[in-house]
């Protein structure tokens, strides 16, 4: 949820904000670790999560809670 807080209180106030590559590094995938199946179930949570704390992160910021 910070993640999710911090880039849209950059967008709201106009800051950049975005990605740093870094050489040599690689990221294995969630399926590559545990299977197709288990991996698909895991990425559908992680987004259900990134869902609720955007929404979260708006209705804070509606209704001036941060």
């Amino acid at each position: 949820m910070v993640e999710t807080a911090l880039n849209y209180l950059c967008r709201r106030n106009h800051w950049s904000y975005g990605a740093i590559l870094l050489r040599g590094l690689r990221i294995k995938h969630k399926y590559e670790k545990v299977g197709i199946r288990r991996g698909g179930l895991e990425y559908v949570k992680m987004w259900e999560q990134v869902v609720i704390a955007m929404i979260a992160v708006r209705l804070g910021s509606l209704f001036k809670q941060w």
